[in-house]
């Protein structure tokens, strides 16, 4: 085999048994989320608690993983999800999934629980499972120094968990590399839940490409294609940052404000937050993951005032508006700080700011007190407040312990009305920008298999201001780069999300897809890419058929595991009902007739069944999912639909 190391590995913590099988068996959804996601659904029974030994977790590298393929050190993790009870998969950067495979390994399984915790060291296609009881309880930045220290070996590579996984925190996530998070769906706490700390990697072997003329000569052409971009050029200049943080390089850019309650902040709030203040400030190089054009992030040193000698990599967009307009604060140092300490304990910005910032709102509008709080007061902007309510979060402890199991499962304990105010998709904590200006964001956003997040079927078309012809030359979708337009929004989404997963079926960051230039890596460019790889022949189409099959696997998961229907894809309270105050976009908000018309285009553009929003027995069968059919259709979950039956995928 191919551009693969070869090795699959079933690892049993309970019995503290390691299982190897060949990559091959798993051919057919070829690698990274393709293969965890038909895994999970594979293996995980419909009554496993996401947090028992019956789970399981995979760590999956996809057959670009670790060639020099553009930003090609992905790596995916698929569970079922804490917060939804469906199907969660989370993808990182960094450079642990290409050390993964040249250790030997492209798929790791781990089922089971230890009986102490314990962490897995994968070297020289062995995998030794040792003592992680000296580490336990430390954050992940203490966790990957110890395991250097014990391994005396600087260049491994550390997947960690901090406290937030230990303890169980809904929003507890994986770290890799210190910083680089796989964010989405407890995953962190999955982990925690079988006592297994960290997951360590050290690779001194290589691949080997089918054709590596083919595969380098059409491998410089993307290069050369990528770097000649403007939007390689302002990423290398202003970073992740820069370009969409604190009102974009055109000011204009709208961003999560006081629990999603507005999406503009006040102007003398937003020109504190500018890239170029951080750099002058703080910055003190660039940083780019494995193979990566991009140069996205960059690492910062505070030198003076109360946090001076704190050294971190640098804010994403994310991260400023979880952690700074989604709470109302403006101050740099302070959302540096809560950014280390995200990454220490081991938690997802997006789902705790969604925590945090609904427990300031519901305080504000008097529906809890400071019984409830435990005595805190919470007041929009404060610094002190939100690192005090990450601490006790990370520990469970009084209110914490409240907050620590999601902003869903939160607002329902505590009731009063507080509800109204969550801001989740399918019972995880979201914190978005331009979500009610920009309609196939939006949508996409909704309709993610994994609960929220802009990583499943979200384009960014609207955001680029895509031109009517090339909407339609690439999408099939003239309105592509029109935000506040819905009619074709359902047919563009549907297409991201297919098209995204072939992305992390590959291995690759979608900052380098079409997802963020219609000059970057295409489905034919990854159909190309992967023949010369590996030796299969594929093309652009058949990819984007495979996409269109796992998005299927997904959604039938989640339909036996967590029950979601048409219901589950409509957008919170807040989103329909109040609009943006000002700006380019004012007045806009998600409105109820329209979003229900962009469903059913959305559900008919997957050939799904538009009255409950379930697959049809036909659609399943046309695209070979015979099995899931079957078991779909033993629980009354699967209306027959002759006029709506799934048609062959084109290559658009």
């Amino acid at each position: 085999m191919f551009s693969v190391a070869g090795k699959v590995a079933w690892i049993d913590l309970s019995n503290k048994t390691v299982i190897l099988e060949s990559t091959e068996s798993y051919k057919n959804f070829i690698g990274g989320r393709g293969v965890g996601s038909y895994l999970v659904f594979k293996e995980v029974p419909e009554r496993a608690h996401p947090l028992s030994p019956e789970n399981i977790i995979t760590f999956n590298t996809g057959p670009l993983t670790g060639t020099l393929s553009p930003s090609s050190g992905r790596i995916n993790i698929s569970t079922k999800n804490v917060a939804t009870q469906g199907i969660s998969f989370a993808n990182a950067g960094g450079y642990f999934g290409p050390e993964m495979k040249y250790a030997g390994f492209d798929h790791l399984i781990i089922q089971g629980k230890a009986e102490k915790p314990v962490y897995l060291f994968i070297h020289d296609n062995i995998i030794d499972i040792k003592s992680a009881e000296n580490i336990w309880g430390k954050d992940v930045w203490e966790t990957e120094e110890l395991i250097k220290e014990e391994l005396s070996d600087e260049k491994i590579r550390v997947a960690a968990i901090g406290q937030a996984g230990e303890n169980l925190v809904t929003m507890a996530c994986i770290m890799f590399d210190r910083s680089r998070a796989s964010g989405w769906g407890g995953c962190g706490a999955v982990m925690g839940s079988k006592n297994l700390k960290a997951v360590v990697v050290r690779g001194k072997g290589y691949l080997e490409l089918y054709n590596p003329e083919s595969f380098m000569d059409y491998n410089s052409r993307i290069w050369e294609r990528i770097l000649n971009t403007d939007t390689i050029r302002l990423f290398h200049e202003y970073g992740n940052l820069g370009t969409s943080g604190a009102g974009g390089i055109f000011g204009n850019l709208a961003q999560s404000v006081r629990n999603m309650e507005d999406e503009i902040w006040e102007a003398e709030k937003t020109l504190k937050m500018r890239e170029i203040i951080f750099k002058e400030k703080y910055e003190e190089r660039k940083l780019a993951d494995f193979c990566c054009p991009i140069n996205c992030s960059r690492f910062y040193h505070i030198k003076e005032g109360k946090f001076s000698g704190h050294k971190l990599e640098a804010l994403k967009t994310n991260v400023y508006r979880a952690f700074g307009t989604n709470i109302d604060l403006s101050s740099r140092e302070y959302i540096l700080l809560a950014n280390e300490m995200a990454d220490r304990y081991g938690m997802n910005c997006d789902s705790l700011s969604a925590v945090v910032a609904w427990a300031i709102d519901v305080y504000q509008r008097g529906l809890i007190d400071e019984e409830i709080t435990g005595g805190l007061d919470l007041q929009w902007g404060d610094g002190d407040l939100q690192l005090k309510l990450f601490d006790i979060i990370a520990f469970r402890r009084g209110f914490g312990d409240i907050l620590a199991q999601g902003v869903c499962r939160a607002s329902q304990k505590i009731g009063r009305g507080t509800e109204k105010y969550a801001m989740h998709v399918k019972g995880h904590g979201i914190c978005e920008q331009g979500i009610r200006s920009h309609k196939g964001w939006a949508l996409g956003i909704m309709t993610s298999p994994i609960g929220g997040g802009h990583l499943a079927g979200a384009p960014n078309t609207e955001q680029r201001r895509l031109s009517p012809e090339l909407g339609m030359h690439y999408f099939g979708v003239p309105t592509a780069g029109e935000p506040t337009v819905y009619e074709g929004k359902g047919k563009l989404v549907a297409w991201f999300d297919k098209y995204k997963a072939i992305a992390d079926i590959a291995g690759v960051c979608l900052f380098a897809t079409y997802w963020m230039d219609i000059s970057f890596i295409g489905p034919n460019d990854f159909a190309e890419l992967i023949s010369d790889a590996t030796g299969e022949k594929i093309n652009g189409k058949d990819l984007l058929e495979l996409g269109e099959k796992v998005v299927n696997i997904e959604k039938a998961f989640n339909t036996l595991h967590a029950g979601f229907t048409r219901k589950d894809d409509r957008p919170p309270y807040k989103l329909t009902e109040i609009p943006i105050s000002s700006g380019e976009f004012a007045g806009e908000r998600l409105l109820p007739d329209k979003w229900e018309k962009m469903l059913d285009e959305y559900y008919d553009s997957h050939n799904w069944d538009i009255k409950t929003g379930l697959q049809t027995h036909e659609c399943l069968e046309n695209i070979g999912l015979h099995d899931i059919k079957n078991r779909i259709e033993k629980v009354g979950k699967l209306p027959s639909q002759e006029v709506n039956c799934c048609k062959k995928v084109t290559n658009q």
